[in-house]
């Protein structure tokens, strides 16, 4: 499949129901795919942000993250490592050059300390794909490498829709095996980088 709507497509044919399921297809593939990352961290999810600390904002101490964040991976100020704090560690009055971060939810951090200038904010994480990446005609890794198991987690979640609870068993050894692929590609991925980690860990 070299696009969503190729996706689309399958499962429309997949489910027999004519286009009775035309304008659901796509939320339900969107859950699928949530429901695929949620539970393991794809070569895919890894990003890299770049963002900058301004000194006058309301609160140079708050960073906003990328929408969509899983994990933070590393943090870094300037090349300097940031650790992330305990809620008891962090101080809100705190002056001078950050040494770590107290994470509120998935949207924004808290510097440890209040920086008297500016800096720069290298974050390695990872994402989750967010609905509006589902454009009809874009393409995305697992369209290639999980397409399988991303058809058959759909028709699972499809089957109360279409009151059609025997998907849920037809569908479910296709669901594992397509996962268990998945495994396996991005196991090998990771292999090519000397990185052989099964599901999205960091090497020693």
């Amino acid at each position: 499949m070299q696009k969503w709507q190729d996706l689309f497509d399958a499962i429309e044919f997949e489910a027999n129901k004519g286009t009775l399921f035309k304008q659901i297809i796509p939320e339900k593939v969107f859950q699928a795919l949530r429901q695929i990352e949620q539970n393991w961290t794809y070569r895919w999810m890894e990003k890299i942000a770049e963002l900058d600390i301004d000194p006058a904002g309301d609160d140079p101490r708050v960073i906003t993250l990328p929408a969509g964040l899983k994990l933070i991976r590393a943090l870094k100020l300037d090349s300097n490592p940031l650790n992330e704090l305990r809620p008891e560690e962090f101080d809100p009055s705190a002056t001078g050059t950050p040494t770590g971060y107290f994470r509120q939810g998935n949207r924004v951090i808290w510097l440890s300390s209040k920086p008297e200038e500016g800096g720069h904010i290298s974050l390695v994480y990872d994402k989750f794909t967010m609905q509006e990446e589902l454009d009809p005609e874009a393409w995305h890794p697992i369209l290639e490498h999980g397409g399988a198991a991303l058809i058959a987690t759909t028709m699972m979640l499809l089957a109360p829709t279409a009151r059609e609870p025997s998907w849920l068993e037809l569908y479910s050894p296709q669901a594992t095996q397509g996962i268990h692929t998945l495994h396996v590609w991005d196991e090998e991925s990771r292999m090519a980088d000397n990185e052989v980690i099964f599901g999205g860990g960091i090497g020693e």
